[in-house]
């Protein structure tokens, strides 16, 4: 089932791109077109590149590159000729975890430009199905979900012996590790049979980032202190600390610094990755110094 809702065109600087607000589908289908300014037309007669970006637009947030399908993380093809600025593109069987928003980027000679206030949403559906047997066809049993989410579904089939239930919607973070429950209900004796009961899990890319001091307040020089970072994902998330000239300082959650002094002031940023995304957090660190002042 595929989902258009609108179209966005966004105009910077002579580039624009022209995408679909969001598309729902297992098998997305992303119709796209995009300008440039004029002096990278001869670069894009050469060998050009697009590549897609997911809820970001940094490198580490690439999913996709059409110089390099069988290392994307996401499979699929570029459709169309992107020297003729076309780049619809369709990926191959998304699930839950790939739901998100995407970026475009072009490459050709010195052309790098990324449409970063253009992008699509893809979402993705979930469905969950029950089936109860119907010793009666003439009277079946009524088949009831709970708990019923956002925007959702249902669909019931039935046969001879048995009525089926399936209910769709769209996935998120959310339904992670939530029950849901289907209930059969006899018109006959209208009590409802013992329900059955599912765990939803859900693989989604790192969010709700957090970067937190230990000791709050000012930071002391000659103190120890620790940075820690929190994050919500599934599978777990990895932790890596870097300083603000990119300098990589740790791996793990906590960040400990034994006797500070000047050289750790700074900028600090903790990336929680796992193999669905990755997010950044930072926190800015000021080393005081505790002058003691003394008469003599």
């Amino acid at each position: 089932m595929l989902s258009i809702q609108s179209v966005n065109c966004v105009v910077i600087d002579i580039f624009s791109i022209t995408l679909p607000e969001s598309v729902e589908s297992v098998r997305v289908f992303m119709p796209c077109t995009f300008t440039l300014n004029s002096r990278f037309d001869t670069d894009l007669q050469g060998d050009p590149k697009g590549i897609w970006h997911k809820d970001g637009t940094k490198e580490y947030h690439t999913v996709f590159d059409s110089t390099t399908p069988e290392n994307n993380k996401i499979k699929g093809k570029i459709r169309e000729d992107l020297r003729m600025k076309n780049c619809t593109t369709i990926f191959n069987s998304v699930n839950e975890a790939d739901s998100g928003r995407y970026y475009f980027k072009i490459e050709a000679g010195e052309l790098r430009y990324t449409y970063r206030t253009a992008s699509v949403s893809i979402n993705v559906r979930g469905d969950l199905f029950c089936s109860a047997v119907s010793p009666c066809p003439t009277e079946p049993p009524t088949l009831t979900w709970s708990p019923l989410p956002t925007n959702s579904s249902q669909e019931q089939n039935q046969n001879i012996r048995f009525i089926s239930s399936q209910l769709s919607f769209i996935t998120t973070y959310l339904h992670h590790k939530l029950g849901f429950i289907c209930t059969a209900t006899c018109w006959r004796t209208m009590a409802p049979k013992k329900p059955s009961a599912l765990l939803f899990y859900m693989f989604y890319a790192p969010r709700n980032m957090s970067v937190s001091v230990s000791p709050s307040g000012p930071v002391m020089w000659g103190r120890s202190m620790t940075l820690n970072c929190n994050s919500d994902g599934n599978p777990a998330v990895n932790y890596t600390w870097y300083k603000e000239n990119g300098e990589q300082m740790e791996t793990g959650p906590s960040l400990t610094i034994t006797e500070t002094n000047d050289t750790y002031s700074g900028l600090y940023y903790c990336r929680a990755q796992n193999q669905h995304g990755a997010q950044d957090s930072s926190v800015q660190l000021g080393i005081h110094c505790d002058y003691k002042v003394g008469i003599l």
